[in-house]
Formats: C-alpha cells, structure tokens, sequence
C-alpha cells in the first residue's frame, strides 16, 4: 500500500492494525515511512449464503423446514 504522504510503500507500527483488530476501534499513528499521521480503521464484510441447517438456529430460534 502506498503512503498517502511520501507515496512511497506504507510502513506503520504493527501495533496499529493490532489495536484496530482487537477493539474495533479507529487509531492515528504515525508512519514509519515519513513520520506523517495516518489513521488505522478496521472495517469487515458480511456474506450471507443460504443454509440447508434444520433444527434451531445460534440464538435458539426455530428454523422452520
């Protein structure tokens, strides 16, 4: 990934992604590259896929046939 700064390669303690990984929660840090502030936010997909499970689902709701 490029440095929105130098624009040369992204270099970031590793403890950024780390802390954006664990809580979820946005971070500024400052870049190993050219010391400029950058800001380490976690974002996921969700994919939902049909499912041919029967009985009850994760939160004990029936799953009707």
């Amino acid at each position: 990934m490029e440095c929105p700064h130098c624009k040369k390669e992204l270099s970031y303690p590793k403890y950024a992604w780390s802390n954006a990984y664990q809580y979820h929660k946005a971070s500024t840090v400052a870049t190993e590259c050219c010391g400029k502030a950058v800001r380490v936010i976690p974002s996921f997909t969700v994919e939902i896929l049909k499912s041919d499970e029967t009985g009850t689902d994760d939160w004990g709701r029936p799953i009707s046939e």
